[in-house]
C-alpha cells in the first residue's frame, strides 16, 4: 500500500473533462484505489468513501470484477483547495463520466463504510496509507489535432497533423445556425488531408470545419470512445470574378479570421467558449444578405430590416465584431428581431460586451478587471 504523494487542484480535472486543449494530465501520484486485503470481492456490496471534514463529500465504490479481494474498479483523485474551490455534484459527475475518475476533497484520513452482502459494518477511519496507488490513469484523450486549410481557386484542402493514439478522424462542418457540427466524413489516421471541390460549395459563403481525433479504450468489458477536437478553420468561397463585387464581405471575413487567430493560442479560447462566439459571428456573416460601403461618419451599421451590414473600407476589427453581434442577435431573435420587439438598449449592451471582452482578452487582461477598454462611443443610430 502506498500513499498518494501529490494532490491535484480542481481546475485541471474540470478542464480535461471539458476537453480543453493544452490542459496538463493528472499526475499518477495523485491517484489511488481502495484495496481491502482478505475481503473476498464476492462478499462485498459497496464501500462509501467519505471526507472526515466535509459533510456530504465522497463517493461510492463497488468491487472490481478483476480482483479476488475487494478493489475499486475506478481510480480516484484527491484534489486540494479551500471551501470556495469545492467541486459541485454536477462537476463531479462530469469528471466521472468523461475521465472515469472519482474525486475526494483534500483529506488525509477519509472515512470508509463497508456494506457486505450479509450485514453492514462501519470500519474505523482509514488513512490514505492503506489506499493503493499504482500505475497511470487508465484513459486519456488523444492529443488535440492541429488543422490548417489551403484554399485554391476551385478547391479547399484540409490538412491535419497526426494525433498520437487516434484510431480515426471525423471531419466536422459547422451548421448554418453556428450551434452544432455535422460529420461530413470519417477518415483513417494515415489520411493527412481532405479536399472539398468548389462546385460542391456555395460561392460567397463562409464555411467552418474542424477535425475530431477519436480513440477507443476498454472500460471493463465495454469499448468507450475518447476524443478531442481541433480549433476550427474558416474559408470564404469566392472566385476571381466575385472579388470586386464582394470585397467588403471579404474584408469583414478577413477581420474575423485575424481576431480569432489572436485568441486561438490561449487556454480561454476553448475553456471560456470563445470558439463558440466566433462560430456564431462567422455564421452571422452568412446570415447577412449584403455588405455595403458605409456613407457618412459612422463606424459601422447593421440594418436589420434588410439584413445589410454597412462598413467602412478596411474596417476596424472591433467594429466588425460589434455589428456582426447585432446580426447574431437578429439571427437568434433576441433584441433586434421584429421591429415591434426591438430593444435597442439591450442590443447595444450585448454588442458592446462582445467588443469589450474581445479587446480585454487581446490585451491578455483575461481577468477583465479593467474598465478602461479602448472602445470609442457610438450613438444609438449606429446599431
Amino acid at each position: 500500500m502506498t500513499t498518494p504523494s501529490q494532490r491535484s487542484p480542481p481546475w485541471p480535472l474540470l478542464a480535461l473533462a471539458n476537453g480543453v486543449e493544452g490542459t496538463p494530465q493528472i499526475d499518477p501520484a495523485a491517484m489511488f484505489k481502495m484495496h481491502i486485503d482478505g475481503l473476498p470481492a464476492n462478499l462485498a456490496n459497496t464501500v462509501q468513501v467519505a471526507s472526515s471534514q466535509v459533510p456530504g463529500d465522497g463517493y461510492l465504490d463497488t468491487p472490481s470484477a478483476s480482483s479476488d479481494d475487494f478493489e475499486s474498479p475506478d481510480w480516484a483523485v484527491v484534489y486540494e483547495g479551500d471551501e470556495t474551490q469545492m467541486l459541485t455534484p454536477q462537476e463531479k459527475a462530469l469528471i466521472k463520466a468523461e475521465l472515469g475518475l472519482n474525486v475526494l476533497h483534500n483529506d488525509d484520513r477519509p472515512n470508509s463504510t463497508l456494506t457486505t452482502k450479509a450485514a453492514t459494518a462501519t470500519r474505523p477511519a482509514t488513512p490514505i496509507d492503506s489506499l493503493l496507488s499504482t500505475g497511470p490513469r487508465p484513459v486519456s484523450p488523444p492529443p488535440a489535432p492541429i488543422l490548417d486549410l489551403v484554399q485554391h481557386l476551385h478547391r479547399v484542402t484540409l490538412r491535419c497533423t497526426a494525433s498520437k493514439g487516434a484510431t480515426s478522424y471525423r471531419i466536422g462542418q459547422l451548421a448554418s445556425n453556428g450551434r452544432s457540427w455535422a460529420v461530413v466524413d470519417t477518415v483513417a489516421p494515415d489520411k493527412a488531408s481532405y479536399r472539398f471541390d468548389a462546385n460542391t460549395l456555395r460561392l460567397g459563403t463562409v464555411y467552418s470545419w474542424r477535425v475530431v481525433a477519436v480513440k477507443y479504450y476498454n472500460y471493463g468489458q465495454t469499448p468507450v470512445e475518447s476524443s478531442t477536437h481541433s480549433a476550427a478553420v474558416r474559408a470564404l468561397i469566392m472566385l476571381p470574378p466575385d472579388r470586386a463585387r464582394l470585397f467588403l464581405r471579404q474584408e469583414a471575413f478577413d477581420s474575423l479570421v485575424g481576431q480569432e487567430a489572436a485568441h486561438k493560442r490561449y487556454l480561454y479560447y476553448h475553456g471560456a467558449n470563445v470558439d463558440y462566439l466566433f462560430d456564431q459571428l462567422f455564421s452571422a456573416l452568412n446570415f447577412v444578405r449584403r455588405v455595403e460601403l458605409l456613407q457618412g461618419t459612422s463606424e459601422g451599421r447593421y440594418l436589420g430590416r434588410i439584413r445589410t451590414l454597412e462598413l467602412r473600407a478596411q474596417p476596424r476589427a472591433l467594429n466588425v465584431a460589434h455589428e456582426l453581434t447585432h446580426a447574431v442577435d437578429h439571427m437568434n431573435n433576441w433584441y433586434t428581431g421584429d421591429v415591434t420587439t426591438l430593444d435597442m438598449q439591450n442590443a447595444e449592451a450585448l454588442a458592446y460586451s462582445v467588443e469589450y471582452l474581445l479587446e480585454q482578452a487581446r490585451l491578455q487582461n483575461v481577468g477583465l478587471s479593467s474598465t478602461s477598454a479602448d472602445v470609442p462611443p457610438r450613438s444609438a443610430a449606429d446599431c
